[in-house]
C-alpha cells in the first residue's frame, strides 16, 4: 500500500486554480517517489466556476455533495488523521486559516509527522493565554513609549514597552510569559519618598517591543493605538537598518514626516483618544501566533524544501537535501 501525504493549506479567499496550483506541483513531485498527495480539492473541479471561494459559496446544496460544511469536515478530518505525513503550506497567507490550524491539531493528536511551510519566524513565540495576560498587565500597569532622543544630526525615535511594579513576582512573570523579551532592572527607590516600597522594572526595546506590540495588539484596549504607533515607527527604523540608511541625515523628508506624524498620533493616544490606527502587515506569517509551535514537527520556508523533507520521512534512502527532480 502506497504512502500518502495530506496537502493542507488555506483555500478560503482564493480561486480554485490558485488554491490548487501548489497542490498539483506537490502531487506531481510526490508521485515520482510512489507517494500519493491527497488534496482537499480532489473531486471538486466544479468549484472553479465560483470564482473566489468562501464558506458562503459552498453552503448546503449550492455546489456539490463534497462541498457541504459537514462533508468538508468529514473528509478532511479523515485525511488529516489517516495520512502518513501532513504537509501544510502557509506561504503568503493573508488571514488565519482556521481549518488548516484544526488539521494541524488533528495530526498532532494522532502523532502524525507534520511539515509546515512558512515565512521565516519572527522569533516571538507566546501562548495565546499569555498574550491576553500580558495585554491586561500593560493596559493596567504598563507604559507604551515613543522617545525622541535629540542628536547632532536630528531627532531619532525609539520604541519601548515598560512595566514598573513593587511586586517583583509580577515583573518576573511578565518576563517569562513574554518568552524572556527585554530585561528586568531594579530595585529602585523612589526619589524623595523614602517610605515607598522598592520597585522593579521590565523593559522591552525597539525591535522586540514592536514584535510584542503586534502580538498584543488584538488584546490591548487602552494602549492599543499607542502600541500601533510604536510598532509602525519601529517598522520604519527596521527597514532603514536593513537598507543601511539608519543614519538620520540620510532619511528622506517623506520618512521623517511619517515618523513625526506617528509621534503626534502617539501623543494624542496618551489622552485616551480612540484613533483606530491600523497596523501594517509585517514580514512573516499571520499564523505565527495562531498555533502552538510544539505542533510543528518540521518547519521550512519553501515548497521544495517541504516536499524534500516529506519524502525523506517516508523514504529513509532519500536525504532531505536531495533534489526531488533527480
Amino acid at each position: 500500500m502506497s504512502k500518502s501525504i495530506y496537502l493542507a493549506g488555506p483555500i478560503t479567499g482564493l480561486t480554485f486554480d490558485d488554491a490548487d496550483e501548489w497542490r498539483i506541483q506537490a502531487r506531481t513531485e510526490l508521485a515520482k517517489h510512489g507517494i500519493d498527495g491527497l488534496s482537499p480539492l480532489r473531486g471538486k473541479s466544479y468549484l472553479r466556476m465560483l470564482g473566489e471561494l468562501s464558506p458562503e459559496c459552498v453552503k448546503e446544496g449550492s455546489a456539490g455533495i463534497l462541498s457541504t460544511p459537514r462533508a468538508i469536515m468529514t473528509r478532511d478530518f479523515y485525511d488529516a488523521t489517516t495520512c502518513d505525513v501532513l504537509l501544510v503550506n502557509l506561504l503568503g497567507a493573508t488571514h488565519i486559516s482556521t481549518g488548516t490550524v484544526m488539521e494541524l491539531a488533528w495530526a498532532y493528536q494522532k502523532r502524525t509527522p507534520t511539515v509546515v511551510i512558512m515565512e521565516p519566524a519572527s522569533g516571538l513565540h507566546i501562548l495565546p493565554g499569555n498574550l491576553a495576560w500580558l495585554a491586561a498587565l500593560i493596559d493596567g500597569e504598563g507604559s507604551v513609549y515613543i522617545v525622541r532622543p535629540k542628536r547632532k544630526d536630528g531627532i531619532s525615535y525609539e520604541f519601548r514597552i515598560q512595566v514598573t511594579m513593587t511586586d517583583k513576582r509580577m515583573i518576573d512573570a511578565a518576563y517569562q510569559k513574554s518568552g524572556c523579551l527585554g530585561s528586568i532592572t531594579g530595585p529602585y527607590a523612589r526619589k524623595n519618598k523614602p517610605n515607598y516600597r522598592l520597585a522593579w522594572r521590565w523593559t522591552v526595546h525597539n525591535q522586540q517591543a514592536a514584535l510584542l506590540a503586534r502580538a498584543l495588539h488584538p488584546y490591548l484596549v487602552q494602549k492599543k493605538d499607542a502600541a500601533a504607533c510604536g510598532a509602525e515607527i519601529e517598522l520604519i527604523n527596521s527597514t532603514l537598518r536593513q537598507s543601511g540608511n539608519i543614519r538620520l541625515r540620510t532619511r528622506s523628508p517623506e520618512i521623517a514626516a511619517r515618523q513625526a506624524d506617528l509621534y503626534a498620533l502617539w501623543e494624542r493616544a496618551q489622552n485616551l483618544e480612540s484613533l483606530g490606527i491600523p497596523l501594517t502587515l509585517p514580514p512573516g506569517n499571520v499564523h505565527e501566533h495562531a498555533m502552538l509551535n510544539e505542533a510543528i514537527g518540521f518547519r521550512v520556508s519553501t515548497l521544495e524544501e517541504g516536499l524534500a523533507v516529506c519524502v525523506a520521512i517516508l523514504n529513509p534512502n532519500v536525504g532531505a537535501d536531495a533534489s526531488l527532480s533527480k
